[in-house]
């Protein structure tokens, strides 16, 4: 038997509440408080990061062909559908000061790709949401996939030092690719790659062996240089000689590749609560990681794995992100001869709607079927501006007045047992544009057993 407690704490769901609503009574610890979309439809902010390098010919294809898969899991929601923001970017960010030739000679910088599409007219990214009618609106003319698939073909000229999640931190930062991410959105990062990630913070990283012979802390020109650099493994006597490697992890302390804690708290950073983010990776397997000869006397890697799509090199970098995100994020192998099942189980793994509870609500009257929780829910216009306009809304009873809030159980919701969402009962008449619910439900935490 679990006991609660009950009372009142700010829990960072969404957004938490500076001002009081109503009202409930205010001790420590159990108030839920949350701010959500008037519409309360699942707003999912969905950014591809895609390697642009010269292998990818046959993964981009693939990528544009099966994307499908993915858009099939979100519509098996039905009416949760999410309201879409779609973005693709590639991993080009050049070598910054270094000239390393002409596949390197400029950056994409992180910026949308969708400008070049016709069926956007303009617009640099995907837009499909529910309007206030309870139509789709879209900013693109034609189908959903082939405005996808347009964006998506960025190419395989991309420089070879690809930069994955240093061009996911710029596409996501402020003035970049405005209006792509909404406060109140989930997001969802997908990178799909053939080489690991080898974001730099140093330009010499890039430097061209002078003619007097390789830089010796350097090693030999080549992308050899982001796994020596940005990779650590149990030692061994000569790093770049052939053998296998093992425990190979992420390297925290490389003084020219950023440490992918930056890109952990800057994704985490994003959001009010860390639910609200899902990194997904289709990439090579990182397991089976070996050094090899290459040519011109160079150091190489062997794949860690190869399929119908051709071969990967060990993502170590980018499954250590995956990693850092347990429980909200999701790999996939790219050496298979087809990317539908990736696309289909990413869209299957995204993060459930924002109107989810963390916590349990207490039921007030056991008695009566159905969650009597006991809540304060406001609709809100404007709600940061000077016309800020407030609608306490009442719990729905039979024939009682509309709109009202009611607590429902949807499969999606997965925070708590039984799957709890609020929810909002309109009779069929839209709610206001662009504002919020502001949530508070007494909600019950589980007392320590006695020590």
């Amino acid at each position: 038997m679990r006991t609660v407690v009950a009372g009142l704490a700010c829990l960072p769901l969404l957004a938490c509440i500076d001002r009081s609503l109503s009202e409930l009574p205010s001790t420590p610890d159990t108030v839920e408080k949350k701010t959500v979309a008037i519409s309360l439809n699942n707003e999912l902010d969905l950014l591809f990061v895609v390697d642009n390098s010269g292998s990818m010919l046959a993964e981009h294809q693939s990528l544009e062909s099966r994307f499908p898969e993915l858009i099939r899991a979100l519509d098996e929601l039905g009416p949760r559908r999410p309201d879409l923001h779609i973005g693709v970017v590639t991993s080009d960010m050049g070598t910054g000061r270094v000239d390393t030739g002409e596949a390197c000679s400029h950056s994409d910088g992180g910026r949308m790709q969708g400008g070049h599409c016709p069926a956007l007219g303009g617009a640099t990214f995907l837009s499909d949401v529910v309007g206030p009618d309870g139509a789709r609106v879209t900013n693109y003319t034609g189908t959903l996939d082939a405005a996808f698939a347009c964006m998506a073909d960025v190419g395989t000229d991309g420089c070879g030092f690809e930069q994955h999640l240093a061009s996911m931190k710029a596409a996501l930062s402020p003035k970049v690719n405005p209006g792509f991410l909404r406060k109140s959105a989930n997001l969802g990062v997908v990178i799909l790659a053939d080489e690991d990630d080898c974001s730099t913070e140093d330009d010499r990283l890039f430097a061209r062996d002078p003619a007097s012979g390789p830089d010796p802390v350097l090693g030999p020109f080549s992308d050899f240089r982001c796994f020596e650099h940005g990779v650590t493994c149990d030692p061994v006597a000569d790093p770049r000689a052939p053998g296998v490697r093992t425990g190979c992890v992420p390297r925290e302390d490389s003084p020219y590749l950023f440490e992918i804690e930056q890109y952990i708290e800057f994704l985490g950073g994003l959001k009010d609560r860390t639910d609200q983010v899902f990194v997904a990776a289709i990439v090579g397997d990182p397991e089976h990681v070996e050094v090899v000869p290459a040519a011109g006397n160079r150091a190489g890697l062997a794949p860690g794995c190869t399929g119908g799509l051709g071969s990967a090199a060990p993502a170590i970098r980018l499954a250590g992100l995956i990693d850092a995100f347990p429980g909200q994020s999701h790999r996939e192998t790219i050496c298979t001869g087809d990317l539908g099942a990736a696309l289909r189980n990413i869209g299957a793994s995204l993060p459930p709607p924002p109107a989810c509870f963390a916590r349990p609500p207490i039921d007030q009257d056991l008695i009566t079927p159905g969650m009597q929780a006991e809540c304060s829910v406001v609709e809100v216009t404007d709600p940061d501006g000077p016309n800020r306009r407030e609608n306490p809304l009442a719990a729905c009873r039979a024939g009682g007045q509309r709109p009202c809030w009611q607590i429902i159980a949807d499969p999606q919701c997965t925070q708590t047992a039984e799957h709890w969402r609020i929810d909002v009962d309109r009779a069929g008449v839209p709610g206001p544009a662009g504002g919020n619910l502001e949530v508070q439900c007494v909600v019950s935490i589980p007392v320590p057993p006695p020590v």
